[in-house]
Formats: structure tokens, sequence, C-alpha cells
């Protein structure tokens, strides 16, 4: 109660208004959202930013606001306006959007993701970009996906290690699967004559929403979409923001919608052909790496937030239920991307 009074304050501080309601309206892992009414009936969406140790150059919570500032500012569209912030607690304000986030997918949303994609791809190299980092993990090469994807899975051992269950199955399946996914990019890579050291040269860096997808936007009652969550906006491969898109695991894409925002995006690419092959055999490398991701919700840290205060034979009930409903996941999640990776 004593956090919520603490925020009511500066919310009604940044805003320069007294506060009606403040209502919580969503809870991820690197932050907490909040829905604001004031007395004036005016209504704003607040996000309070978890503090993470990895956060380098600037914030998430700035590199927030100057991608939300540039997009608005270019006319891109799709994106909700900044309000104000208060980066010391860690708080920013947004107007507050009506719409609720999909629940199916249809060819209109396809569509729109890949104009919102090819807006923000033609404001690469602008003047205004110059503020930009890299964005979250870059892989400007086959080579850097690999590294990515060994760094992980080399993590995963002693995470797990008092978790025979999860030890289990990396063990006898995920690691062997892992294996394959790399050898079989490995094995199209050469045939196409695609290079793993040869890295994207800056003429071809795109601006990227990484860690993007379908999770992240909102739909209004008449289909237009609005999209957020812009913490780790920044410059990439360009191949990078189509694969954290299209293999992301909040939204199995099926084939005819994945086909479909690939030709869309192609054709805004310099040299679509090559484009196209590299993102084939790349296909693979990313659906490992989103299978490493997947075991983030059953890391210890992450299970701690939510195992209501449990010890004994009752935590340990509850880490094994969860660990065995996400590794259920994670091996549905590889199947299914690849069958449909096949028919790319």
């Amino acid at each position: 109660m004593k956090h919520l009074i603490f925020l009511n304050s500066i919310v009604s501080k940044l805003l320069d208004k007294k506060i009606a309601r403040l209502e919580r309206a969503g809870n991820g892992a690197n932050s907490c959202v909040y829905k604001v009414t004031t007395i004036d009936e005016q209504k704003y969406a607040v996000k309070v930013y978890r503090r993470k140790l990895s956060d380098k150059h600037k914030t998430r919570q700035e590199n927030e606001k100057l991608a939300i500032e540039l997009l608005n500012k270019s006319s891109v569209g799709y994106v909700p306006n900044f309000v104000n912030a208060d980066f010391k607690n860690r708080v920013s304000i947004f107007e507050w959007v009506e719409g609720n986030s999909p629940k199916e997918i249809y060819i209109s949303d396809i569509k729109q993701a890949a104009s919102f994609f090819d807006k923000i791809f033609s404001l690469s190299h602008s003047i205004q970009t110059e503020n930009f980092h890299f964005a979250a993990e870059p892989c400007l090469s086959g080579n850097e996906i690999l590294r990515q994807i060994e760094t992980r899975s080399l993590a995963l051992t002693p995470e797990f290690k008092k978790n025979r269950f999860v030890t289990n199955y990396l063990n006898t399946k995920f690691f062997q699967k892992i294996d394959e996914l790399i050898n079989e990019g490995k094995r199209k890579a050469l045939a196409a004559e695609i290079s793993l050291e040869k890295e994207v040269g800056a003429s071809d860096w795109k601006l990227i929403p990484a860690d993007f997808s379908f999770q992240n936007s909102l739909r209004s009652e008449g289909g237009k979409l609005t999209f957020i969550d812009f913490e780790y906006f920044g410059w990439d491969d360009p191949i990078k923001g189509v694969c954290d898109f299209i293999f992301h695991p909040s939204y199995l894409m099926p084939y005819e919608h994945r086909d479909l925002f690939i030709n869309l995006i192609s054709e805004k690419i310099n040299n679509s052909f090559l484009f196209k092959k590299k993102l084939h055999c790349f296909s693979y490398f990313f659906i490992a790496r989103w299978a490493l991701i997947m075991f983030n919700p059953i890391t210890s840290n992450r299970l701690q937030f939510s195992d209501e205060g449990l010890s004994g034979e009752d935590k340990k009930s509850f880490i094994q239920q969860k660990s065995a409903q996400q590794i259920k996941t994670i091996q549905q999640y590889i199947d299914n991307q690849i069958e449909i990776t096949e028919c790319l």
C-alpha cells in the first residue's frame, strides 16, 4: 500500500493533477503498468520499470522515451504519446490507449505490423536516430547468434543443477535438439553460400523494436493496432528484428501469416532475394535462441516472486509443476517452429 501512495504522489506531480483512481493494468518481467484516472476523467498509462543490473548506456526507460518520441515525431503512427517521466523513481507516463491484446491474429494485423516495421526501417540513418545504441543483444552475424546460443546453453546447467526434472530434460532431449537446429542452420547456410563470419555493415543496420510481438499490442474496436513496449529499441540487422517477431513464443505464427509478413518486409529491403535466403538459414539459430530464452520463467530468480512464500515439500512441488509446464511449452514451441520453418 505504501508504494501505491508514493506512486500516486509521483504521478500527481508529473501530471500536475489530482488522481482519482490508480489501478493495476499489467505486470511483466521488466515492469508494472497502471491505469490512472485524474479528477477531470483523463486517463493515462503509468509504467514503473524494474531496475536491471544488465542495463547499459541509457536505461530501458530512457530508451523507450526516445523511441516513442522519435516514432511520433516522424509520424510513424501505431504508438501512444509520451507524456512525462521521473527517471529517478523509474516512472513514465503515456497516453492511455483503449483496446485489448489480440487473442486471434488476422491478415489485417499482419499487414499493420509489416507497415509498422517498414516505417521504422525507413527512419534508419536519419539525423533523428543518432541517440540510439544497439538493440538488446544485437545479432550482426551468424557467428554472433551462435555465440549467444552457446552462452545461454552453458548457463542452464548451473542454473538448474538442483532441479533434477529440468536437468534430465536438458541432457536427454533439449541440448540434442539445439545441436540439430544449429547444424541444420549451418548446413543451409553452406548450401546457400551465406557467410556466418561476415558482419552486417553499418550501412545496412536498421532500427528495430527488439523483443517485439503481438503480445505488445492493443487492438481497438475498429481493428487498429497500437504497439507498446520499446525498451530494447535500437540498431541491429533487420533479420534480427524480423526473426524476433515471427518466432516470438507468445504467438505461434502460422505459415500463411509468416510468409505474408516476410514478403511484405522483403519488398522494402535492398537485395530481397539475399535477405530471404539469409533469413531462412538463420531461422534455425533464432528458434534455438528463443527456446533458450523460454527457460527464464523457471529460473530461481523468477520463481521466487511467484512461489507465494512456500517452503519445504510444498515449494519443491510448486517448482516441479512450473518446470513441467514450461518444458512442455518449450518442446511444443521447438517442434511447431521447425515444422513451419521447413515450409518457408
